[in-house]
C-alpha cells in the first residue's frame, strides 16, 4: 500500500512492530506482576497478534492477569499468553447453554487461568459438565470458575467418604434444580451413600438425578402413610419427608402434625404427588386460620369441610354444629387455639367426654383435666376435683354434656361441693337442691337439703366426697339416720322426733302438719313397725286418715 516500499522503509515497519509487541509483552507481564493494570486495552493483545479476543471479551483476560493466581512467570512469552487466552476462550465456549457441541476443558486449560482443580478424572468430568451446561455470563472470571471447581471437589470428596460442607446455593450454581437448605442434609446423605469413585455422581444428569429420587422417594412414603390406618409409627412422615418432596409451610412440629392428619384422610392417590401435598398443606393451614378467627368472631362462618381439610374426621353431621359451639363460648378464643393441636385436642376432648356420658359406668376412659381445658371448662385445682367430675360424667347421659356450659355447670357444682366441705357447721353453702340433682344425685329436695349439707360439712375432708358413690351414700344416709331415729323412737330409746327428721326420712311434708299425731302414731307401733320408709309412711296416712274421720263424725255429729 505504499507505507514501506524501500528496504528501509520495511526494516523501519518491524522495527515499530517489534516495538508494539514488546511494549505489550511487558505490560502484560506488570500486569500479572502487580495484579493492576489501567492501561491494557484490546490493542495491547492485537498487538501480540492474538486474534480471539475482541471487545466483549478481552477484559477478561485482562482480569485473570489482575488474580493472584496468575504471575508474570506466567505470561512471559506470546506462546505462554496465546495459551492462557485460547484456555479461557475454549472454557467460554463450552459455555454455551447447548450440552455435548463444544470441545471441553482439560486440566492443563484450568491450570493456566490460575484455577486449582482437584485431582481425579471424576472432578474434571463434573467440572466440564457443570461448564458445558452453563453460559458464559456465568463464567467470566477465575474467581467463577474457581467457585464451581472447589464445590464439585467438595461433592466428589463427599462421595468418597470425606466430611465437606457445601450449601445449597454452592450447588444451585452448578445449574442443579431442587434443591435448597432444607433437603441438603437428604442430598449430601445421597452423595455419600453413592459410589466412592465418583462415579455416581460426576455429571449433573446424575446430580439432577440424584435429587430427583430423594424426591420420588418422600413423595412416595408420604403416599404410603395417606394409604395406611395411620397406627404404624415407621410410616408417620417426619418434617424431613415433606422437605425432600419440595413441599412448603412445615416449619415445626405444628405443621407436621396438621400435614399428617391432612394426609392421612385422603382416598388412595391424594398425596402421590408434591403438587397435591402441597395443596393439602395451603389448604389445611387456610382451614385452621379461618377456624381460629371463628372464636373471635360470630360471623365467621364454619362449614365441616374446614375440619376435614385438617384431617379432622371425627367432625361428623351429628356433633359438627356443637363443636362449632364451642367456638363462641368467652373461653375458646384464637389465643387459645394456638395451633393444630389446641384445636384437635379441643375436638377430641369433646368427643371424649360425649363417649363417656354414655350411662354406662367404668366402659371408658374418664376425661382428664387437659380435657377439660381444651374445651375451656374451668376446674378447681386437685385431682380429686378432676375425678368426681369425670366419675359424675361417666354416669350421666349425652345430652348432658353436649354444651360447654352444662359441662361448666357441674363443675361448678363440684366446686360447691369441695368447698362445702371445708365450712363449719352453721356456715352457709351455696349448694341448692338443682346444682346436686345436676351431678345424677338421687333423693335431695328442698326439705332434706339443710342436713345433707350439713353432712357434706361434717365429712371435713374431700377424700370422702370424692365419688358419685360417696356422695350418694352420704345422701342415704340423711334418710337412713332419720328412720332409724324413728324407729328408736316408736322403741322408747329416743325423745320426739322433730320435723326435720321425718323430712329428712324422706316423709312429704304435706302429711307432717299434726307432728303430735304423727309422734302418738308413731310410738305406738310395736318393734320394728317404723324401720323403714314405706312402714312410717304408712303410719302417718292410716293416723292422718284416722283422724280426719273423727273430725268428720265430729262435725257431722255421727259416728265413726
Amino acid at each position: 500500500d505504499g507505507a514501506a516500499d524501500t528496504k528501509q522503509e520495511i526494516q523501519e515497519l518491524e522495527d515499530s512492530e517489534n516495538t508494539a509487541f514488546d511494549i505489550a509483552l511487558t505490560m502484560i507481564i506488570d500486569a500479572a506482576e502487580k495484579n493492576s493494570s489501567d492501561s491494557i486495552l484490546l490493542s495491547t493483545y492485537t498487538d501480540l497478534g492474538l486474534t480471539n479476543l475482541d471487545a466483549g471479551n478481552y477484559f477478561h483476560i485482562t482480569n485473570l492477569l489482575h488474580s493472584t493466581n496468575i504471575f508474570g512467570s506466567h505470561v512471559n512469552s506470546f506462546d505462554k499468553i496465546k495459551a492462557l487466552v485460547d484456555s479461557f476462550v475454549l472454557i467460554q465456549n463450552a459455555a454455551d447453554g447447548t450440552v455435548g457441541n463444544s470441545v471441553l476443558a482439560t486440566t492443563a486449560d484450568f491450570q493456566r487461568i490460575g484455577v486449582t482443580l482437584a485431582d481425579g478424572s471424576s472432578v474434571l468430568n463434573l467440572l466440564n459438565d457443570v461448564i458445558d451446561n452453563s453460559y458464559p455470563t456465568e463464567l467470566e472470571t477465575q474467581q467463577e470458575i474457581q467457585a464451581l471447581a472447589d464445590t464439585v471437589a467438595k461433592i466428589l470428596a463427599t462421595a468418597k467418604g470425606d466430611i465437606h460442607e457445601f450449601s445449597a446455593l454452592e450447588l444451585k450454581a452448578l445449574g442443579l434444580l431442587g434443591v435448597d437448605e432444607k433437603n441438603l442434609i437428604s442430598v449430601k446423605a445421597a452423595i455419600k451413600q453413592s459410589p466412592s469413585d465418583g462415579s455416581g455422581v460426576d455429571s449433573v444428569s446424575e446430580l439432577q438425578g440424584l435429587i430427583t429420587d430423594i424426591k420420588n422417594t418422600a413423595v412416595s412414603a408420604i403416599e404410603a402413610y395417606n394409604n395406611s390406618d395411620g397406627s404404624n409409627p415407621a410410616l408417620v412422615p417426619e418434617i424431613q419427608d415433606y422437605w425432600d418432596a419440595s413441599v412448603e409451610g412445615i416449619d415445626d412440629e405444628d405443621d407436621l402434625v396438621l400435614a399428617n392428619a391432612a394426609v392421612l384422610i385422603q382416598e388412595p392417590a391424594g398425596a402421590d404427588s408434591d403438587i397435591k401435598i402441597q395443596e393439602l398443606i395451603l389448604a389445611a393451614k387456610q382451614a385452621l386460620v379461618i377456624i381460629q378467627e371463628a372464636a373471635d368472631s360470630y360471623t365467621i362462618q364454619i362449614l365441616q369441610e374446614h375440619y376435614a381439610d385438617i384431617g379432622l374426621a371425627q367432625v361428623t353431621n351429628s356433633n359438627f354444629q356443637k363443636i362449632n359451639d364451642l367456638l363462641k363460648t368467652a373461653s375458646i378464643s384464637s389465643a387459645k387455639l394456638a395451633g393444630y393441636a389446641e384445636v384437635k385436642a379441643m375436638v377430641d376432648s369433646y368427643l371424649k367426654i360425649q363417649t363417656v356420658a354414655d350411662g354406662q359406668q367404668g366402659n371408658q376412659l374418664l376425661p382428664l383435666r387437659s380435657d377439660y381445658q381444651a374445651i375451656g371448662v374451668s376446674v378447681i385445682n386437685g385431682e380429686q376435683s378432676i375425678s368426681l367430675l369425670s366419675d359424675i360424667i361417666d354416669r350421666l347421659s349425652a345430652d348432658r354434656v353436649d354444651t360447654q356450659g352444662k359441662i361448666q355447670s357441674l363443675a361448678d357444682s363440684v366446686a360447691e361441693i369441695f368447698a362445702t366441705v371445708a365450712l363449719s357447721q352453721g356456715d352457709v353453702s351455696n349448694l341448692t337442691v338443682a346444682s346436686l340433682s345436676n351431678l345424677g344425685l338421687a333423693g335431695i329436695s328442698e326439705h332434706n337439703l339443710v342436713t345433707v349439707v350439713a353432712h357434706i360439712i361434717a365429712t371435713d375432708n374431700i377424700s370422702q366426697v370424692d365419688s358419685y358413690l360417696e356422695l350418694q351414700s352420704l345422701i342415704n344416709q340423711v334418710a337412713q339416720q332419720a328412720i332409724a331415729y324413728i324407729e328408736r323412737y316408736n322403741n322408747g330409746q329416743e325423745s320426739a322426733p322433730e320435723l326435720q327428721v321425718y323430712l329428712d326420712a324422706g316423709i312429704s311434708i304435706s302429711v307432717l302438719d299434726d307432728l303430735a299425731l304423727v309422734n302418738a302414731a308413731i310410738v305406738n307401733q310395736s318393734t320394728g313397725g317404723a324401720s323403714s320408709f314405706a312402714l312410717i309412711d304408712t303410719v302417718i296416712s292410716a293416723a292422718s286418715t284416722a283422724m280426719a274421720r273423727l273430725q268428720k263424725a265430729a262435725t257431722d255429729n255421727s259416728t265413726v
